[in-house]
């Protein structure tokens, strides 16, 4: 099993959705330098590019969709447990 840094999924997650580093740096109080180092650590400990980097944009690869489709997916679930625990909290 992969033992991935929160921080770098956080960041990745936020550089998928505003489709950029420095939206994604601003977003997450981050320098641009610092949000790039962890997309790459990320990208290392995957062995796979999640970005292809052009000149004035970014795009997801094919794996990268497919991680943050999972991301997606695993915070809806992460969202309703909390919701079911709150529930059950207050019954």
């Amino acid at each position: 099993m992969l033992n991935l840094n929160l921080n770098w999924l956080r960041t990745f997650e936020a550089v998928a959705r505003l489709s950029g580093f420095t939206a994604a740096s601003q977003e997450l109080g981050l320098t641009q330098t610092a949000v790039s180092l962890q997309i790459k650590a990320l990208e290392t400990k995957l062995g796979n590019d999640l970005f292809i980097r052009r000149a004035k944009s970014i795009q997801l690869t094919e794996i990268g969709k497919a991680v943050h489709l999972d991301s997606l997916e695993n915070n809806e679930v992460i969202v309703s447990n909390i919701r079911h625990t709150e529930a059950l909290s207050l019954a």
